[in-house]
């Protein structure tokens, strides 16, 4: 366990347990402070695998900036083909059985109409499904993805 997200995780556990977890969370707060390594314990956990297994579990997806294939830097944005791509996967059923979980990393580098993609999935995401969006600055978050 890392210190200071204890509270965070028993809060999720307990909502899991109780079956009252919602289906959309923001994790917001000054970077390398654990954000990302509390949604992938939450989400090895939902998903019953070993946290050093999660990334080649078939239900697990993780979103971020990609590379720019000609300079080989990242994206200043994450695109809509990813936003559609998302969408797309989310509207499979689970290969388990069970949840669907999405850590959409910088969430507030989505370009502006990425979030068009993505809205109706942000309201009323499929039956388990679980999306956690990740920022170092939850300000900066598109209006459109703010509101939900």
């Amino acid at each position: 366990m890392f210190i200071g997200h204890e509270p965070i995780l028993r809060f999720l556990n307990s909502a899991q347990q109780e079956k009252r977890l919602a289906q959309v969370y923001c994790f917001a707060g000054p970077g390398q402070v654990g954000k990302r390594t509390l949604a992938k314990i939450m989400a090895a956990q939902l998903l019953g695998v070993d946290f050093a297994r999660l990334e080649n579990h078939s239900d697990y997806t993780y979103v971020e900036r990609l590379e720019n294939e000609k300079t080989g830097k990242l994206n200043k944005d994450l695109s809509i083909g990813q936003a559609r791509a998302l969408r797309e996967k989310l509207t499979q059923r689970s290969w388990s059985g069970g949840y669907k979980v999405v850590i959409e990393n910088e969430a507030d580098a989505f370009k502006e109409e990425s979030p068009s993609a993505l809205l109706k999935t942000l309201e009323e995401p499929a039956l388990n499904t679980f999306i956690i969006l990740v920022t170092d600055n939850d300000a900066a978050l598109l209006p459109t993805i703010r509101s939900r």
